[in-house]
């Protein structure tokens, strides 16, 4: 700091073309050159350039208030070290109270708040009232008081004048001193609701339901959402309240016919609403009941005082309640019950049929779904028949003139048969008639797909058969190349530079060739064509968004390839943006004090930097990306503030790479 200060001759007020005398006192016995300037309504003029004089005389020739401005250099550079500044009036101090009428912003939409500072000469003992000017009409924002500043949010468009007034407490004018500023508000651009959609297929009481509503907006602007359920008595329920939440989720309690109503607005608007949209829709009491499988564990024949399991499988509704009806020799019924299942074991022999009846429990219907099958109880007794499985002794996918042994392993009955045929595009190309052989080999010399089926039954069944199974062989002319995997080095962050290297995994490796094309934004880097190699490798350049893309065939095949595969990687030419902070310069500020937030962070390269800030519970943008690592403002209001800062570098495509919150209590 310096010791300088300025001391005029003659008191503050003086009366125009009064000669005063300014003088630059302290640090005599230093070395430097003053320059005097005089301040005016927004004008600067030069009293006297620079030199070693440290006093001038000054005669002002119009009333008002004067800032003197004096520079203070060690030469004539122009270079100054110090600057001094004292406020003058000259005329009556009365008329000449006010500085400046400040305000924060002269250009603003509907809602915004504007706030307002009037800077006046004196301190004490001083009155300020604020009103607007709209044309003809004018409208007191606040009468006089001891607070020079003010704050109000906009309702209205139009341009707009704010005047300012001062008076001293014991004055007897309605004004002593008056400033005017003129500001503009322009009008939101109304929201417009573009789509409104309920994201569920189908609606059932007691499930949630879910409605999206998308809006077309200014940017960077709350936009609030309103949902009001109708049901088909007319009876209405607010879903939800004015929130920023445009997707509504709800579990509805009841069903029939309802309609939900969207309603849209503008946080600022004025209006009830902006924009409302009506969606109609039905909600069922539950889903529809449907029976899916009705089997039995054991098939069909079985002998006398067997225990028969009934299977039921239904879905749909909230509880279902299920019914088996027994009817034959005799007649049984479960009557509805709640299991899925039912023990049936009938001591008479005959034929039966078992009826299955499905509802949920509220439902006053007979029955909303059925299914019935035919069962027989036999003197003889039989094993159940069943079929374990069908082993091949090769794999499924083999080349012309190869045999393959297929087996079925089978057990229940009393003595098996076996039985298969094959068929290829639908067609039986083949036949075994049931015999005790349940191994047997089949030669393929034609490629194609074929179908094998395995049969097995009891000798005294008189069924077709009293199991069944199927195969699927693959033949071709040669063994085609199957891509299991295509292995990337492992790295988690790649960067220009640094070597990748693939590894493609083939199920067959014999005789088979591979082709690598790669790619850098869809643009074609690289095609290695067809090679023998399994291992492909390259180094990035350049930052950005590679895709190799993998082709294998056999060396026999014509085709372009037989097996395909796609691995996408994403080259950073530096590494990522980490260990944002803010910080601030001034954590224990007051009102009409400014405070500035620096940024510091690591990694990344040319970064951008955006702030928001949080006053009243509310974000706004204050700052889009640019190289400004520092925000600054002045505090008009206490409470609680948030700066958001969103870091990227310069090219990056993704909104932000890294943030930080910083709060600051005023």
């Amino acid at each position: 700091m310096s010791d300088f200060y300025i001391e005029f001759d003659k008191e503050s007020p003086q009366k125009k073309d009064q000669k005063i005398n300014i003088c630059i006192k302290g640090n005599e016995k230093s070395k430097f050159v003053y320059k005097f300037i005089e301040g005016f309504h927004g004008k600067w003029s030069i009293i006297k350039d620079f030199s070693s004089d440290r006093e001038v005389l000054w005669q002002p020739k119009e009333e008002g208030i004067y800032t003197i401005m004096v520079q203070i250099a060690k030469d004539n550079l122009g270079v100054f070290e110090f600057v001094l500044r004292e406020d003058f009036v000259i005329g009556d101090v009365d008329k000449n109270l006010i500085k400046a009428l400040i305000i924060d912003k002269k250009s603003l939409v509907i809602g915004e708040k504007i706030n307002a500072k009037l800077d006046s000469v004196v301190s004490e003992n001083v009155l300020y009232r604020y009103y607007i000017k709209n044309g003809l009409e004018t409208n007191i924002l606040r009468d006089y008081s001891c607070k020079s500043d003010i704050s109000w949010t906009v309702t209205d468009s139009g341009k707009y004048t704010l005047v300012g007034e001062c008076k001293r407490v014991n004055s007897l004018n309605e004004f002593d001193s008056k400033k005017e500023v003129e500001y503009e508000v322009k009008a939101i651009k109304k929201v417009q609701i573009r789509d409104f959609k309920c994201l569920n297929d189908e609606l059932y009481c007691e499930s949630e339901i879910v409605f999206e509503v998308d809006a077309v907006h200014e940017d960077n602007r709350m936009i609030l959402y309103k949902f009001e359920k109708i049901d088909s008595n007319g009876n209405s329920e607010c879903v939800q309240d004015y929130s920023t939440r445009k997707i509504l989720s709800y579990v509805e309690k009841g069903y029939g016919d309802f309609k939900i109503l969207c309603f849209v607005k503008d946080m600022y608007s004025q209006n009830k609403f902006d924009d409302r949209a009506v969606i109609n829709y039905s909600v069922k009491k539950y889903k529809e009941v449907q029976i899916k499988s009705f089997t039995t564990d054991l098939s069909s024949p079985q002998l006398a005082n067997t225990n028969i399991q009934l299977k039921a499988l239904a879905n749909g509704g909230r509880k279902l309640v299920y019914r088996y009806i027994i009817e034959g020799s005799k007649k049984e019924d479960s009557g509805y019950i709640y299991e899925d299942s039912y023990l049936w074991n009938e001591k008479i022999p005959g034929e039966y049929t078992i009826t299955l009846m499905v509802r949920d429990e509220s439902s006053k219907e007979k029955y909303e779904d059925t299914r019935t099958i035919n069962f027989i109880i036999d003197k003889i007794k039989r094993p159940a028949v069943k079929m374990k499985n069908v082993i091949i002794d090769k794999d499924k996918d083999i080349i012309k003139g190869e045999t393959i042994k297929i087996k079925i392993a089978a057990e229940g009955g009393l003595d098996l048969r076996y039985g298969f045929d094959v068929e290829k595009n639908g067609i039986k190309i083949q036949k075994i008639t049931y015999g005790n052989l349940s191994t047997i080999r089949f030669k393929f010399n034609i490629p194609g797909v074929y179908k094998i089926n395995a049969y097995v039954k009891d000798k005294y069944s008189e069924k077709e058969y009293d199991a069944h199974d199927e195969v699927y062989i693959n033949v071709f002319d040669y063994m085609p190349a199957k891509i299991e995997y295509v292995l990337i080095n492992n790295n988690n962050y790649y960067m220009v530079g640094n070597e990748i290297e693939t590894n493609t995994i083939l199920k067959n490796t014999r005789n088979m060739i591979l082709r690598y094309i790669l790619k850098m934004e869809g643009r074609t880097v690289q095609d290695t064509g067809y090679i023998a190699s399994d291992k492909y490798s390259f180094v990035p350049k350049c930052a950005g968004k590679y895709e190799i893309t993998v082709f294998a065939k056999n060396v026999k095949s014509d085709d372009v390839c037989d097996s395909k595969k796609i691995v996408s990687i994403l080259v950073h030419d530096v590494l990522p943006i980490t260990d944002t902070k803010i910080s601030c310069d001034n954590k224990k500020a007051k009102i009409n004090e400014t405070v500035t937030f620096n940024v510091e962070c690591n990694g990344g390269k040319d970064i951008l930097y955006e702030f928001y800030l949080m006053e009243n519970g509310e974000w706004k943008l204050m700052q889009k990306y640019s190289r400004k690592n520092f925000y600054s403002f002045m505090i008009f209001n206490e409470g609680i503030y948030k700066v958001l800062v969103l870091c990227k570098s310069q090219f990056s495509i993704s909104s932000y790479e890294d943030y930080d919150i910083i709060k600051l209590k005023v």
